[in-house]
């Protein structure tokens, strides 16, 4: 133990001595290290946070559709999925239509994207109520005019989210209707939510039925191309899923012809990981070709070494010094480059991923945070030694074969 540490004070002596030299050395793999480093803590953090927010989204939800033009989901499927089918905590309709709103007390200029659901589109969102309450089964059912909207929109149209009772007045097919406010949500804060349901800033959650009410066709049953339907838990969507097509086939009399189909977004999600994990993978692949450049320099400067202390390698054999000494020091030598290299090229990626996660995040309003693993940054720091000790053996050999008098013969 103590000539190892003896060959470790060796290895840093000639680190200081050739301090320009060894950075440069350490360089290609201090880019490799923390290439890897940086590249698997950012795709890590990117593809938790956009999988956490899916998930919190759509991780319980089943997309049922007509697959053929001559059957529709009604508005009696719907309530015999929800009485019938165990588990399911609600099924909703989700057309977004933009349309123009004013208000009593300012007009916005801009669209609005309006939501149209059953009491169910409640549960399509992760941000709760913080005012009021949702519109329900009742108001649906008798076609009354009210609607929730999020703190954003209610800002935006009233200047503040004291606006329970406020009336807002939207043009649907021609139509104007007043919309009592009965509920105010929790702005969301993620971009992912409009890019999934197509929305813009500024949103209003309607009842479905005034879809119908402004085609004339009260008492009509609605009929749907696809509706989503909420599992309470994610552990419950496949049985979820398998029972609501069945029970939906055999009310139309058409089981087993595919007339019905279902999409579950936990296998999508399940997909979408895999294919983040296959692009961070093809990455980290093209930075361990600075991993392979490092260790050629490592090479390099440690033939440069031996030519440089070859006398030196010589007085050691005359003085008793073995053969695997000589080896081990060199490779010691050779490792402590690349240890150095790989612990600095550690510290700049994990810097370089908090930056950009960080960056990221406040951009795409998410909550984006590299993910460090602890046992992965272990395997880099000895993966980066074991390049040292690989590309240092050959010369290492070298040093160690020298004979004494040999050795004391070169200049």
């Amino acid at each position: 133990m103590s000539k190892f540490l003896d060959y470790i004070k060796i290895a840093f002596a000639n680190i200081k001595m050739n301090k320009v030299r060894s950075f440069l050395t350490m360089l290609g793999l201090v880019i490799g290290i923390s290439s890897v480093v940086l590249t698997v803590s950012t795709g890590n953090g990117f593809r938790d946070s956009i999988y956490n927010t899916l998930n919190d989204m759509v991780g319980n939800s089943i997309y049922l559709l007509a697959a053929d033009e001559n059957h529709y989901i009604t508005e009696e499927d719907i309530k015999a999925i929800e009485e019938k089918v165990n588990n399911v905590k609600g099924v909703t309709t989700d057309v977004t239509i933009w349309v123009d709103v004013e208000s009593e007390s300012r007009f916005a200029p801009d669209e609005v994207s309006a939501r149209f659901g059953t009491p169910a589109l409640q549960y399509l969102y992760s941000e709760p109520l913080v005012r009021g309450r949702y519109f329900t089964q009742e108001e649906y059912d008798n076609y009354e005019h009210v609607c929730v909207v999020p703190e954003a929109t209610a800002k935006a149209f009233f200047g503040s989210t004291d606006v329970l009772g406020e009336i807002l007045e939207i043009e649907l097919y021609g139509s104007y209707y007043n919309l009592k406010i009965v509920g105010v949500r929790e702005d969301s804060e993620s971009a992912a939510t409009q890019m999934l349901y197509g929305t813009g800033k500024y949103t209003i959650e309607v009842p479905h039925s005034l879809i119908n009410e402004s085609l004339g066709a009260y008492g009509i049953s609605l009929e749907h191309d696809m509706v989503y339907i909420l599992a309470d838990s994610q552990e419950n969507v496949a049985q979820v899923a398998n029972d609501a097509v069945n029970l939906v086939a055999a009310r139309h009399d058409v089981r087993g012809e595919g007339k019905f189909e279902v999409l579950r977004f936990d296998s999508v999600l399940e997909g979408f990981n895999a294919i983040l994990n296959v692009i961070t993978a093809f990455i980290v692949l093209i930075a361990m070709i600075s991993l392979l450049v490092g260790g050629i320099g490592i090479m390099n400067i440690m033939l440069v070494s031996v030519t440089e202390r070859t006398k030196e390698i010589g007085i050691r054999k005359a003085l008793g010094a073995r053969t695997g000494s000589i080896l081990f020091q060199f490779l010691v030598e050779a490792g402590t480059i690349s240890l150095l290299g790989g612990i600095i090229g550690i510290f700049i990626g994990i810097g370089g991923a908090t930056l950009i996660c960080s960056l990221a995040g406040s951009l795409a309003k998410m909550n984006i945070v590299a993910d460090y693993n602890p046992l992965f940054i272990l395997v880099v720091a000895l993966f980066s030694s074991g390049i040292g000790v690989f590309f240092g053996l050959y010369p290492a050999r070298k040093a160690a074969k020298l004979t004494p008098i040999e050795a004391l013969r070169r200049k």
